[in-house]
């Protein structure tokens, strides 16, 4: 019995590499201008001279990599660090991803590095003395004690930079607009291959590529009877000989849609 289907979405704006690009290249210019001139204010209003966001926790973490870099978390390792009147750094662990962030982040080429990340981290950190960062307490502890043991006076910005965030511009609201669409059809496009016999890795191998093919980021996530938030890594060759329920919450709040008895 297959329960909620739901779907988390970001979609590539700015790849350059010939996938879905729902934005102009000035449109895309506009919207990382406003993002950088929104951290240098926020630099300006707690008195820092640098700041160093990390998505090697949880994905609350990974939003802030995703908001000044533009490059889709393909791994939870990875850092930004930006200090006062510069462009942001995208810091990453491997050559590849480096390579692969160079084709779509929205930073200059230059502004990407890879290598050991906590030695690239604290090259960049030296001669700052007062350093802002989000989300403090969901950081490795490995990290959080390399980082305090700095001597640097870090400054917890998360409510700072919530509050910055919370105006969102037009760009942000046809990108939301964009996710609901693709979240939409692709609820829509596995009700229509709903039938008896048909497996769970079919499903949700389709619904994987319908997302990747219309430009979102981020996969499907399907809820099974047996575990919750069964990803497509999960998901078994089992046919499907119940009826399913399955639930869009975007789409249709709390109600379940049974697409075959």
């Amino acid at each position: 019995c297959l329960k909620p289907i739901s779907t988390s979405l970001l979609i590539r704006t700015s790849y350059k590499g010939g996938q879905i690009m729902p934005f102009t290249e000035k449109e895309i210019q506009t919207e990382y201008r406003r993002r950088v001139a929104l951290l240098q204010e926020l630099m300006k209003q707690n008195g820092l001279d640098a700041v160093l966001f990390s998505s090697t926790a949880q994905q609350a973490n990974q939003l802030c990599v995703k908001f000044f870099s533009n490059y889709m978390l393909s791994t939870r390792r990875a850092f930004i660090f930006c200090g006062s009147g510069e462009e942001p750094y995208l810091i990453l662990p491997t050559s590849g991803q480096a390579f692969h962030a160079k084709r779509i982040t929205w930073l200059p080429e230059d502004h990407v590095l890879y290598g050991n990340m906590m030695e690239l981290v604290l090259k960049k950190l030296s001669g700052h003395t007062r350093v802002g960062w989000y989300l403090p307490d969901e950081l490795p502890y490995a990290i959080y004690t390399q980082l305090c043991g700095t001597g640097i006076c870090f400054v917890d910005v998360t409510q700072a930079l919530t509050l910055a965030r919370a105006r969102k511009s037009p760009y942000e609201i046809k990108l939301t607009e964009e996710a609901s669409r693709i979240a939409g059809d692709s609820f829509a496009h596995v009700v229509r291959m709903l039938k008896p016999g048909i497996t769970e890795q079919e499903l949700v191998g389709a619904a994987e590529g319908y997302l990747r093919a219309h430009g979102a980021e981020d996969s499907l996530v399907l809820t099974r009877s047996q575990k919750p938030h069964a990803f497509i890594t999960r998901a078994k060759p089992v046919c499907l000989s119940t009826p399913p329920r399955l639930r869009d919450p975007e789409a249709t709040g709390h109600r379940w849609f049974v697409p075959f008895s």
